[in-house]
């Protein structure tokens, strides 16, 4: 049954979702923001998703360029695919696992020491930790990159592949609790989503 435009899927028990962003210029409704976007910083194009930076980054309390899923299970695997080529140290792109602008992990491509690496940043009460770091080899610098986050109960680990089966681990068994609502308060659960800043 197709009610007011939305097709029933499964979202209980074990499922898999997936989008190719062949949408026509739409976004599915599962993916969602963080508070509401102050202007544009997102586009489907010949069934890939672009975004923009916008003027705020995932550590304010404001819009950023976040588009997410809701985490449902305790047990789960993410994967998304991303060309993002940094030009500073502050540049960042790829997939935030996010409580709220104070608790949240980020996995990402940036710049460190002039080299292009990945990154994984855990956030709790607005510190910041180192949890992994990947070096990009100059080959890949700017070859598209798979990025996968699998949950294991409180634990969650960090790989990247060149899309040939050779995940490379970046971060394993990172304390995740810190995303939950017993230690980071609030009431929305964890989303996982693609995320950019300048």
């Amino acid at each position: 049954m197709d009610i007011a435009g939305v097709n029933p899927q499964e979202f209980t028990g074990n499922f898999t979702w997936r989008d190719d962003f062949d949408t026509d210029k739409q976004l599915a409704w599962q993916w969602l923001f963080i508070r509401t976007p102050q202007k544009d910083f997102w586009e489907i194009r010949k069934g890939k998703l672009f975004l923009t930076p916008t003027d705020h980054n995932i550590y304010e309390i404001a819009s950023s360029a976040f588009i997410g899923h809701r985490q449902q299970h305790i047990n789960f695997t993410v994967t998304t695919a991303m060309n993002f080529i940094p030009d500073s140290e502050t540049a960042m792109g790829g997939v935030v696992c996010y409580q709220n602008e104070r608790f949240n992990i980020v996995f990402g491509k940036t710049i460190r020491n002039g080299k292009p690496v990945l990154t994984v940043v855990r956030t709790a009460a607005g510190k910041q930790t180192i949890e992994g770091t990947y070096e990009i080899s100059k080959d890949k610098a700017e070859t598209p990159l798979l990025l996968q986050v699998t949950g294991r109960a409180g634990k969650y680990s960090f790989a990247v592949s060149s899309g040939h089966d050779d995940w490379q681990e970046v971060a394993t068994d990172v304390d995740a609790t810190i995303l939950s609502t017993q230690k980071a308060g609030g009431f929305t659960g964890t989303i996982i989503g693609m995320y950019t800043q300048k």
